[in-house]
């Protein structure tokens, strides 16, 4: 059986640009480009009436930016939005994760005629995020099914450490459950977030700015602290050894950098029962093993509510075999770490 065709739907405020992006995707006999739109208010125009399966947006352009146009099209018709940034700069960074607060899935490099390999793998990072965003639907179970649940007073002496697997729609949530703690929460917090190449540092100052917790790209052998968020550097999977940061890189496992897995297990491994995972938004199952050695080991393990996600393949692993404790929406989570912090239920 022929694989549906994928309608993308460009927005780009350059010509040059629209012309390269529409003969590099249309290369894949999988992908068309129904239209494009060289400023955001067409673009919200297009989106609405052709509902194209992903709309590929560029920030900074003319009448109506490419934030303003992601805020509309989600609150009007949502659709899988993906940002592309040609610039790494910090205002560009944090405009772009703006976007992704307002609920587009992904940033990615903006593709470039550029005849070198990391160039040309940037061409293919598109158009496969292309294809895997291109048929999610939001929240692939019944509600009701797993309604969230208010999390019972969680001690925070009977842990060592918090790490969280994260992939799609992960930047919006890490912010939910962060907002409101401080550098007073009494735990070390380690991410595994799926994130485009370049952008840690640039979602770590993001985060800085919503919260008062210390955030930070962690180094291989410091010392955990409380109240301070680690993520991974590009290019290496983050872990603990003992109390340390252990810093692996060793490439991608499973086709994952960083693998929430590796994380989730070498907590397990290092602080038994006192381990606690969380598995957020995300396809696949990346953090399914990790979860399991926490769960077996007697530590605690919370899963996003799946409805709440913007994919949620990756948390319906965790409740399907039994190994989420808790089922939480990041509301719900904010509240069980704010609770935490302050020795007890708000």
């Amino acid at each position: 059986m022929n694989k549906r065709t994928i309608k993308v739907l460009l927005v780009d405020d350059s010509p040059f640009t629209l012309e390269f992006l529409k003969g590099l995707l249309e290369s894949d006999p999988e992908i068309k480009v129904m239209d494009t739109a060289d400023n955001g208010a067409e673009g919200l125009e297009k989106a609405i009436s052709l509902l194209p399966d992903v709309v590929v947006m560029d920030i900074e352009m003319p009448l109506m930016d490419g934030i303003e146009a992601t805020k509309r099209i989600m609150q009007q018709k949502p659709l899988p939005i993906l940002i592309l940034t040609s610039s790494l700069n910090t205002r560009h960074l944090y405009r772009s994760l703006d976007a992704i607060k307002y609920g587009a899935l992904e940033i990615l490099n903006k593709p470039t005629p550029r005849p070198t390999k990391e160039w040309q793998r940037i061409d293919e990072v598109l158009v496969q995020t292309i294809k895997k965003v291109a048929f999610l639907e939001k929240g692939s179970i019944i509600p009701s099914l797993y309604p969230g649940m208010e999390a019972d007073y969680i001690p925070a002496s009977d842990y060592s450490a918090i790490g969280i697997a994260s992939s799609t729609g992960g930047p919006t949530v890490l912010n939910t459950l962060f907002t409101g703690l401080t550098s007073a929460f009494p735990l070390p917090v380690l991410v595994a977030q799926h994130i485009s190449e370049g952008f840690v540092q640039g979602l770590v100052d993001w985060l800085s700015k919503q919260s008062a917790m210390t955030f930070k790209v962690g180094e291989e052998g410091e010392s955990l602290k409380g109240g301070t968020v680690y993520f991974a550097p590009t290019g290496a999977h983050i872990a603990v050894q003992g109390s340390k940061l252990k810093l692996l890189f060793s490439g991608p496992v499973r086709g994952i950098l960083p693998s929430g897995n590796l994380l989730l297990e070498s907590l397990a491994h290092s602080f038994g029962n006192r381990s606690m995972g969380m598995v957020l938004t995300g396809m696949g199952n990346d953090g399914r093993e990790g979860a399991h050695l926490i769960h077996s080991f007697g530590g605690l393990m919370i899963a996003q509510e799946p409805a709440s996600a913007v994919v949620s393949s990756m948390p319906m692993q965790i409740i399907k075999e039994k190994m989420a404790r808790y089922i939480l929406t990041p509301s719900q989570i904010n509240g069980a770490l704010m609770a935490m912090e302050r020795g007890g239920n708000l």
